[in-house]
């Protein structure tokens, strides 16, 4: 047995996927699927039914006029917004209470990593979807250490709070048995989640290594950016200290990281407003 299958040995009740989110998890990358069918979906979930209303009727949309059916809704918002707002719904809603983690400020900084993964993928012309999700996840694996060794996490994490990501999977694998960023990996495989979403999970601490592909390196730019953020950093500090080599990976200028930092706060009420 791998370590990673003794990790999700350890671990009692290992959380279940949401069933739409199941659906539109097997959608990703293919554009041509029944929006209909997931309307259908969605309409079972009042939480997720009311979020998917507030976003088609915002500002963003341009809305000349209010809907208040679900399948309006996703007409306007589409495919794409659609799968990454249930996600995100999903992800935040499945892990109820971990031992250990203030599940608050752990959200907050992946919904502001995916939102900044968002920006920064579309500037470097590499796939929103996938860059939004795979920002979104990066740390779950946290969550599946805690689950599985509740005690020596929560003491490792004590330790590890200025930690790199790598420093960080090198004292997990040390004193754990495993790191994060497997765990999450595992977790993306077992939920079937495109490849390209498992390796970046898998990759983000490491965003140089030959097998970490660009979605990880802007996951990486992401996290790093968003944490920067919480701390009350400006756009242009943060910009300036991200490692150049990370953003010569997806061809990305400091100057260009450090305008769509300036949307940071907004983004960052709004990852608030989400939880």
């Amino acid at each position: 047995m791998s370590t990673i299958e003794k990790l999700f040995e350890r671990i009692p009740d290992l959380p279940a996927m949401p069933k739409v989110m199941q659906d539109l998890v097997r959608t990703m990358g293919d554009d041509s699927a029944d929006i209909s069918d997931l309307a259908d979906s969605v309409k079972h979930d009042p939480t997720l039914s009311a979020r998917v209303l507030r976003m088609a009727n915002s500002a963003y949309y341009g809305a000349s006029r209010k809907i208040g059916a679900i399948e309006d809704a996703v007409t306007r918002i589409g495919l794409n917004a659609l799968r990454t707002l249930v996600i995100a719904s999903g992800m935040t809603t499945t892990f109820k209470a971990v031992p250990g983690v203030k599940l608050q400020p752990f959200w907050r900084h992946a919904l502001l990593s995916a939102a900044l993964a968002r920006s920064i993928a579309r500037r470097a012309r590499i796939d929103v979807e996938f860059s939004y999700t795979a920002a979104l996840m990066h740390r779950i694996g946290e969550l599946l250490l805690h689950l599985a060794s509740p005690a020596e996490a929560q003491a490792l994490a004590a330790e590890l709070i200025d930690a790199s990501p790598a420093e960080r999977c090198e004292a997990e694998r040390d004193r754990l048995g495993a790191d994060h960023c497997a765990a999450g990996a595992e977790l993306a495989r077992l939920w079937q989640f495109p490849a390209a979403i498992q390796n970046a999970l898998g990759a983000y601490a490491y965003p140089l290594s030959k097998q970490a592909s660009p979605f990880a390196a802007i996951v990486a730019i992401a996290s790093v950016c968003a944490q920067s953020v919480m701390e009350g950093m400006t756009g242009e500090d943060i910009a300036t200290a991200v490692p150049g080599e990370w953003l010569e990976k997806i061809v990305l200028d400091r100057q260009t990281l450090s305008d769509i930092l300036e949307d940071a706060p907004t983004m960052l009420a709004e990852a608030q407003a989400f939880i």
